[in-house]
């Protein structure tokens, strides 16, 4: 429009500049004289063509305003009109994006749906080779994996800190194809015969007796069986069996004492020699006063090494039970402790995180102080077997930066010295809660 103003006052500035001049161009290029009767001639066409001017200059200037309109109005009309080929690549570009964003979608649910399925199956089947420990020897592998096509459901597995045997293992059904007509004791056996390469026993190594048969207040029977070799009793090798009320073999912990090769189990050292070794290591003189008893055991070592033994008793005094240990081929005394239990809770004291001291409860158990706080109201003593079955108690656990597989007590020696601060914190505030 600007252009179109500019156009018309040009033109209007032009038409003014011819009707001024006195002597207009086109008159000056006639060959008509300037007198006589062509004078009066010109005169009145210059007298028409003064009238006919303002028109003239209305149609000079609305050609110049129409003429610059239709030049404008294609570069206006090209910036309204769509384009379609831009338009038809932005749907392009929109569609690709759409797709790629369903594509990712797409993708992602699948790899959910496929690790939601991995996690189903191994829980399905905890005893893939991929799934044992590395450590485990080959025989045991595969004995793990027949236990888990033996068990009804997932089998759950938790092996001892060497890796050398299993020391609990969880099921809904370990014995689903056996009768449960069959005594637990005699479900329990058939349990240990086929899982004998689990525990990396012999058959020798296998046989068990009965200890107690006992049953709880939800129905559930448990079976204590204690390890023999050539029907001598293995010292810390005890096996407990949990069925439920279906008689369904729900769950095995313990510990099982592999014999490897051949043990000598005639002894050299006569029993009453050994309890006269025992008295002399205890410094007992007068024997007469003394209570004294003995039995042959096969003893395993701190370096697992076993030791055909005698585990001599020895009462002094009501104050001291000792356990001596004699090998029944040396002589030699292998190992003593004094079983009469100081059990009792305290009030213990130590600095938390914070570096502030703490007043927490604690349990004496000998001669050592556990973090087990049995000060509330749910403590439940009579059910209690300590320290490892506290009904109602705060039990703390130390995992030692392991994947808790193995998870061990906070004891000190002192009530109020702890080297644990964090675990202060934890036994402080878990009262508090």
């Amino acid at each position: 429009m600007e252009v179109a103003a500019c156009l018309a006052e040009l033109s209007c500035h032009k038409a003014i500049q011819f009707a001024s001049e006195e002597h207009p161009p086109f008159c000056r290029a006639t060959s008509f004289p300037h007198s006589g009767p062509n004078r009066i001639h010109l005169q009145k066409r210059r007298t028409k063509m003064k009238k006919r001017l303002p028109i003239f200059l209305r149609l000079v200037t609305i050609v110049s305003v129409v003429f610059t309109m239709l030049m404008l109005h294609p570069l206006r009309a090209e910036e309204a009109r769509p384009n379609p080929f831009a338009d038809k690549e932005k749907a392009r570009l929109s569609a690709a994006k759409a797709n790629a964003t369903r594509g990712d979608l797409s993708t992602s649910l699948r790899k959910l749906v496929q690790n939601l399925q991995s996690l189903k199956n191994r829980t399905r089947q905890a005893g893939q080779i991929k799934s044992i420990p590395v450590s485990v020897p080959t025989e045991q592998r595969s004995a793990w994996i027949e236990l888990e096509r033996m068990a009804k459901g997932p089998v759950r597995i938790s092996w001892s800190m060497d890796r050398s045997q299993p020391i609990f293992i969880q099921g809904q059904d370990l014995l689903p194809d056996e009768r449960k007509s069959e005594s637990v004791v005699r479900l329990s056996k058939i349990f240990v015969s086929r899982s004998k390469k689990l525990f990396g026993l012999s058959s020798e190594d296998a046989r068990l007796e009965v200890v107690q048969v006992s049953v709880d207040e939800l129905g559930m029977k448990h079976v204590r069986m204690h390890q023999t070799y050539a029907n001598i009793p293995v010292y810390g090798s005890d096996m407990y069996f949990h069925f439920d009320k279906h008689k369904q073999l729900a769950a095995v912990n313990g510990r099982l004492t592999p014999v490897f090769g051949k043990l000598d189990v005639k002894p050299s050292v006569l029993a009453g020699q050994a309890e006269k070794v025992a008295l002399e290591e205890l410094q007992i003189a007068d024997a007469g006063k003394v209570l004294v008893s003995s039995q042959q055991i096969i003893y395993p070592d701190e370096d697992n090494v076993l030791h055909l033994s005698y585990q001599v008793n020895v009462v002094p005094n009501l104050a001291e039970n000792w356990q001596v240990f004699v090998d029944a081929h040396t002589g030699k005394v292998l190992h003593k402790m004094n079983t009469v239990c100081f059990d009792a809770p305290v009030t213990g004291s130590g600095q938390d995180l914070a570096g502030q001291t703490r007043s927490f409860g604690a349990y004496q158990i000998g001669s050592d102080y556990y973090l087990i706080d049995t000060s509330k109201p749910m403590f439940d003593a009579a059910k209690s077997k300590f320290p490892d079955e506290v009904v109602g108690g705060i039990v703390l656990l130390d995992a030692k930066n392991q994947d808790g597989k193995q998870l061990y007590f906070v004891t000190s020696q002192n009530p109020n010295s702890w080297n644990a601060p964090n675990a202060i914190s934890a036994i402080f505030y878990g009262g508090i809660v």
